[in-house]
């Protein structure tokens, strides 16, 4: 038997070495063996039963050393399905807004309306009619007979939408579209610092309209039915520890399994210790490949072997007029054609290995988020291929430079915010994508310097150069880097 002074109700200690259950409160509360010393009183408090200090007992006593406390509260329990019932019901409803507004408004607006979208549902088709999907030539908007270029498991995951109408599939992808940038804001703020469930919500729902308005990315990506969303949203989700660890990398694979440019993020993971993630999502990749060899080995064949995936022409060759926003097209604007010049991975490749070696020095400085941006950023760089919609980075990127930890103030990140939201707005390159006769505006001079200005490249290639002198002025979070946790570069705000 313990002696217990004052007696302070409602919550009576038991005696020592006995478990404790208050099931007001669900708590238990384990004490460990007694000592000689003063004794303590229990108190009572919200959501848990603690143990405190008390003034010693003239005849000596027990003291109770400090209980192992684990709290269960049922009402937070309860909660937190609603909560994420209510987020999801959000993201829904804004979802339906955005597809409804793109179908009755925006649609009538753009001679180009979902143009990659009629070739993706054209490859779908042809899955389903028994036709080799790189044969199939699609005709929708301005631009006529466009093929399909991705891996065979990307055309997997279109022939759900096949199955319909175009017209119908057009709403469906753009619905599905619309669902992944409220997922890619949801991690993105989630990585960039707000727990806060309500003020992470809160700010998804509100960022989405603005978003397709205001960041030429993302508009480009709705108006031509792009597939851009699902690679960064599959990219999001591991660097997000959105998976349980053992999962870890997978997505990535997939990503990659879809369209070639996640690979980099594999080599990423390498250099950060994460081997086994590494491993994953080369299984991953594997996996698409395997999948796509059952289903349709022929088109498998010639993807892999018949040397398709290793072309760039088959991207850019009817395309003069439109500006490539990566170094190749940089250097193909230089030689006046839209062709990437053979000596372009002498300087991509390089540059390519810089940019990882930046991920690596921000991820070992404690900020993950920058080192996952300065990869995807460095992947949209060195490939043959940039067009505008590839670049829902600055998606997750304008989050993280709304909420980073700067050591001297948040004003000038946040006017580089604005200046970057403004610079994407006005989409400076598009008045060069034109033709003048037989030639390519952008491949004057002027043109040359408008479209490599006022497009991604220069903005991605400023960014990248001063990263040593902005890295800097992070806060360094406290923890070290250890290759494999997620270490935020960005204040908490609020909490879960």
């Amino acid at each position: 038997m313990c002696t217990i002074a004052p007696p302070v109700p409602p919550c009576d200690v038991p005696c020592p070495g006995t478990p404790f259950v208050d099931a007001r409160t669900t708590t238990l509360l384990t004490f460990p063996a007694p000592e000689a010393a003063p004794v303590k009183t229990s108190e009572r408090r919200r959501g848990e039963c603690v143990v405190t200090r008390a003034t010693p007992f003239v005849d000596g006593g027990l003291v109770m050393p400090e209980p192992e406390v684990t709290t269960h509260d049922l009402e937070k329990d309860r909660e937190q399905p609603r909560n994420r019932l209510f987020t999801v019901g959000a993201v829904v409803a804004m979802s339906v807004a955005l597809t409804v507004l793109l179908a009755t408004v925006i649609k009538p607006l753009r001679p180009w309306w979902m143009n990659d979208f009629a070739v993706y549902h054209a490859a779908g088709e042809a899955v389903l009619n028994g036709l080799s999907m790189y044969d199939v030539k699609a005709h929708a908007g301005i631009v006529a007979d466009s093929q399909f270029a991705y891996p065979t498991f990307a055309a997997l995951l279109i022939v759900p939408f096949s199955l319909f109408d175009r017209a119908v599939a057009e709403v469906l992808w753009n619905f599905t579209t619309a669902v992944l940038l409220g997922a890619i804001l949801w991690m993105s703020f989630g990585m960039a610092g707000v727990m806060n469930r309500k003020a992470r919500m809160t700010l998804v729902v509100t960022a989405m309209l603005p978003c397709y308005f205001l960041l030429d990315p993302v508009l480009v990506n709705f108006d031509l039915g792009q597939i851009n969303m699902v690679v960064v949203a599959l990219v999001l989700t591991d660097f997000s520890r959105s998976l349980p660890d053992r999962w870890r990398g997978f997505a990535i694979g997939v990503a990659a399994g879809i369209k070639l440019t996640p690979l980099i993020f594999v080599i990423y993971l390498v250099c950060i210790g994460r081997g086994r993630d590494a491993l994953r999502a080369v299984a991953g990749m594997l996996l698409t490949i395997a999948i796509a060899f059952a289903v349709l080995p022929g088109d498998s064949r010639r993807y892999w072997f018949g040397g398709l995936f290793a072309s760039s022409e088959r991207l850019v060759s009817d395309f003069p007029a439109l500006v490539n926003h990566s170094l190749s097209g940089l250097f193909s604007r230089l030689s006046g054609t839209s062709a990437v010049p053979g000596w372009a991975p002498f300087v991509t490749v390089p540059v390519g290995l810089l940019g990882l070696a930046a991920a690596v020095w921000a991820a070992r400085r404690g900020q993950a988020m920058v080192g996952m941006l300065v990869v995807g950023f460095t992947a949209l760089l060195v490939s043959p291929v940039t067009w505008p919609h590839h670049a829902i980075w600055l998606v997750p990127a304008l989050a993280w430079l709304t909420f980073a930890a700067w050591r001297t103030g948040t004003l000038l990140p946040r006017a580089i915010a604005v200046a970057v939201v403004a610079h994407s707005a006005l989409a400076l390159y598009d008045p060069v994508q034109r033709m003048e006769g037989d030639v390519a505006l952008q491949t004057t001079p002027s043109g040359n310097l408008v479209a490599s200005l006022g497009g991604l490249l220069g903005m991605i290639v400023l960014g990248l150069v001063t990263l040593p002198v902005w890295l800097r002025r992070l806060e360094r979070p406290q923890p070290s880097f250890d290759g494999r946790g997620f270490l935020s570069s960005s204040r908490t705000i609020g909490s879960p």
